[in-house]
């Protein structure tokens, strides 16, 4: 029989723990209180409240503790939603976490989880989830009840509940790696003995050129922004011991695609639910989680998201990033994406941005901010673009270059971009 591992959650970054037996005695009183409107103030708040509402079938609001009152008050909630608590019934669970999963998955659970887009592209929308559509993707046997997962992203954004999930399905320990630098990160997985990873291209990029590379990390999945095959190059050599994986998923639907390392397919759980059309990745309706209020009647949602096939492996495709993002410049059209993969390649240089310009005479330029090293502080942005000269088109060559002490991000860990 496994060993039972008491913690269900490490905060790597605070040190803060949660054990499922202190979940299990909580839930095991005749009343336990719930906040159905939770902006919590630790990721340890955040996982006992989406498990406390899983197990009693309660509806949920899960709130990024980031947001600003302002923010909160134009998703329509008060002062007044935050501080209210409710009472239900508790419930007796296994001491084997393992066990748990069959209970609340297999009842007829009223559980609903409500999540918020990052608001990007305007104001936030609303995201409501059944546990079904959240488990959609989730793998369970024997083998995986000995994993411990790292997660570099936050329990309050989809990401961080599908790896969440993960890990409740299989009685399984979760480390938290957000906010932490990169070789802490490192440090971590290794005394943690960490053997599944999800985190973003971004999270990666941060661990420095060189660092040892990680042995006890065996399967590693990418997902909340588009990953280059210059990340996974980087990984395999991070991570020799890792199968690598890439996963698409929104806060609107969840999971919905895998694949193997730079590239995608669709498998058999969303076949009825996805499909490529005219280049784009469309989501069926009847998947949607998010209000469709210009919508109404349509049968296939369009993400915004473009996808090339790749003509070596029939059924697959890359993500070429979205199309709001593609810069027009001259009457050519510049993948954002691309660009950003050629700069990450020069010496020097650790993060960076690429961004449309305004321009009188072309509509746009290519423009860049470059986060660079001490060491770095003398190049000229002449070398730089000799040196992305051999590697892209003239029309693709950032026409500004500005140098930035960091880029900035969305809460999920996306790029902003102007």
């Amino acid at each position: 029989m496994k060993e039972r591992r008491p913690k269900l959650l490490f905060d790597g970054r605070s040190g803060e723990s949660l054990t499922y037996d202190d979940l299990r005695r909580e839930l095991a009183n005749e009343v336990v209180f719930l906040n159905p409107v939770c902006r919590p103030q630790s990721a340890v708040e955040a996982v006992r409240a989406f498990v406390k509402a899983v197990v009693t079938g309660q509806e949920l609001v899960l709130l990024d503790p980031a947001q600003t009152e302002a923010e909160i008050s134009a998703m329509g909630f008060s002062p007044k939603n935050l501080s209210r608590r409710e009472e239900v019934r508790g419930k007796k669970l296994p001491e084997d976490p393992v066990a748990w999963w069959d209970i609340f998955s297999e009842e007829e659970n009223s559980f609903k989880l409500t999540l918020f887009t990052s608001g990007t592209t305007g104001q936030p929308k609303r995201a409501v989830h059944s546990l079904k559509s959240l488990a959609r993707m989730v793998r369970r046997s024997s083998t995986q009840q000995s994993s411990v997962w790292g997660m570099g992203y936050h329990p309050t954004h989809i990401a961080g509940i599908q790896v969440l999930v993960q890990a409740l399905a299989n009685g399984n320990p979760l480390v938290l790696l957000h906010g932490i630098d990169g070789e802490s990160s490192l440090s971590l997985m290794a005394k943690e003995k960490i053997t599944h990873l999800a985190a973003s291209p971004s999270f990666f990029r941060q661990i420095p050129k060189g660092s040892p590379p990680s042995t006890t990390v065996r399967s590693l999945t990418l997902g909340a922004e588009p990953a280059r095959q210059e990340d996974f190059s980087r990984l395999r050599d991070l991570f020799p011991q890792a199968r690598l994986r890439n996963a698409y998923a929104s806060t609107e639907a969840g999971t919905l695609l895998m694949g193997e390392e730079e590239v995608l397919t669709i498998p058999p759980e969303s076949k009825e639910l996805v499909r490529i059309q005219d280049g784009q990745i469309f989501v069926a309706a009847s998947a949607w989680r998010a209000t469709l209020k210009d919508r109404v009647g349509e049968d296939w949602i369009p993400t915004g998201d473009r996808v090339e096939w790749v003509d070596h492996k029939p059924g697959w495709f890359r993500i070429l990033g979205r199309q709001e993002d593609s810069i027009s410049t001259g009457g050519w059209q510049v993948n954002p994406h691309e660009v950003e993969a050629a700069l990450r390649e020069f010496p020097g240089i650790k993060d960076c941005r690429v961004y449309g310009r305004k321009n009188s005479l072309l509509g746009n330029v290519v423009a860049a901010d470059i986060v660079t090293s001490d060491s770095s502080k003398g190049v000229m942005d002449s070398d730089i673009r000799r040196f992305l000269a051999d590697r892209l088109q003239n029309h693709k060559l950032p026409r500004f270059i500005r140098r930035v002490a960091e880029v900035p991000r969305t809460r999920t860990g996306k790029i902003r971009r102007l």
